[in-house]
C-alpha cells in the first residue's frame, strides 16, 4: 500500500518510518 509519495520520497519515507 503506497500513498501518494513520489519515488524518490518513497525511498526518504520508507527511511523515516522504517516500513
Amino acid at each position: 500500500k503506497m500513498r501518494k509519495v513520489d519515488p524518490n520520497q518513497s525511498k526518504r519515507y520508507r527511511q523515516r518510518t522504517g516500513q
